[in-house]
């Protein structure tokens, strides 16, 4: 397997010249810049390819909340499915990009056949590998019903030296957006198996996707900016500078971007600068769900480092949580906001809320062997998370 903690998903290659200390009180906080360039590029039309496709299944739709928090447990493991779908050896298999559809129905994996490479400094990881011992592996991109567990969508993407970069569905579940590095963004339809359209086609680097709730706007990081497709057009409607995956708040009408050492936030439909603020170290961050608090921790050698909340309008540090052992690897808030997880290396879930900033729980998911986290998901509205590690894809909820 290769080495996943730079694969786009735990330490996203921040370079800063600061760390994270209890000293520091105050993000650097900036005045609006100028607004985004208007895009003038359009879409490709593809022709449709089809597949097979079935009704999915709903699965039980329990809000992850803090009275069942303990009792949340493994419900579904895809690794294996996965790989007998595609026709691969399960332990040379390896995925690059997950998501799940925000009602639960349906999950999304790619991945490649044989172990994936990853690219240090660009964070980009290939299917197509360095090592000449080690044949060109084959990319895949499936849809899974997640709770029959079985293939009801292969979406033909294998083209030779390409890789399944990113994954992302529209609120409505019904149609899923992928990026494939090097070179392209398009969408699928679930119902109908075909390709609908491809958004963007050109040079990309460690590609990201965010959808905004309300289904209206498409962001894609595509090298060193985001470029914003509007559903209701179908057009691209402006280009804004950053690196990372973008996201948008919860009522769509931000969206928060990461450039040259600031995170910036848009207005939506205008994309005029609202806000600037400085990232306070080279760390795990999660933005909540409103933009509103950035939650920090210093990734290794940092063991055990604490998680440090701030408010991002004021600048100012508003808690710090002690963590539990080993490195953080992944933060993240629920999607309703109330809850913020703290995700180790070695998979411990530790949780909180953010009322008053109250333990939780540790522990959560019970005693499942996690070697080597690389990815943390929610689903929906907080009723499962995924995780993803060496030789598991796991879907977590009440049982």
């Amino acid at each position: 397997m290769y080495f996943r903690g730079i694969a786009g998903f735990v330490c996203f290659l921040v370079v800063l010249s600061t760390s994270c200390t209890s000293r520091m009180q105050q993000l650097p906080i900036t005045t609006p810049q100028s607004t985004p360039e208007i895009a003038t590029g359009t879409s490709a039309a593809v022709a449709p390819s089809a597949t097979v496709t079935m009704e999915g299944t709903p699965i039980p739709t329990d809000v992850i909340n803090p009275d069942n928090i303990k009792q949340l447990r493994l419900l579904h493991q895809y690794w294996l499915t996965v790989a007998t779908a595609v026709g691969v050896d399960p332990y040379e298999m390896d995925i690059s990009a997950f998501a799940a559809s925000p009602d639960g129905r349906f999950i999304a994996v790619g991945g490649c056949s044989k172990s994936l490479e990853a690219d240090l400094r660009s964070g980009n990881v290939y299917c197509n590998g360095n090592d000449p011992e080690n044949p060109d592996g084959v990319p895949f991109l499936l849809i899974l019903e997640a709770n029959t567990e079985k293939v009801v969508g292969t979406i033909p993407e294998n083209e030779a030296k390409t890789t399944i970069a990113d994954l992302a569905f529209t609120p409505d579940g019904e149609k899923l957006v992928y990026a494939v590095h090097p070179n392209k963004f398009a969408m699928w339809n679930v119902a109908s198996g075909q390709v609908e359209s491809v958004l963007w086609e050109g040079e990309t680097s460690a590609p990201k996707i965010a959808v905004s709730p309300d289904g209206r706007w498409i962001a894609l990081k595509t090298t060193d900016q985001v470029n914003i497709w509007d559903t209701a057009s179908g057009e691209l409607v402006a280009e804004i500078p950053a690196y990372f995956r973008p996201q948008f708040s919860a009522d769509s009408q931000r969206i928060l971007v990461y450039h040259d050492r600031e995170f910036v936030i848009h207005e939506t439909g205008t994309w005029t600068e609202l806000l600037r603020f400085g990232m306070p170290c080279d760390c795990v961050y999660a933005i909540s769900p409103s933009l509103s608090l950035l939650a920090t921790s210093e990734r290794p050698p940092a063991e055990s480092a604490p998680v440090v909340i701030w408010d991002t309008s004021a600048g100012v540090q508003v808690q710090s949580l002690q963590a539990g052992k080993g490195f953080t690897a992944f933060l993240a808030f629920s999607p309703d906001g109330k809850m913020l997880w703290r995700a180790s290396n070695r998979g411990d879930l530790t949780a909180w809320d953010t009322g008053e900033w109250n333990f939780l729980a540790e522990n959560i998911g019970g005693i499942t062997p996690i070697f080597n986290l690389q990815g943390f998901q929610f689903v929906g509205d907080s009723r499962h998370y995924l995780l993803l590690s060496d030789l598991l894809l796991g879907l977590y909820g009440p049982p």
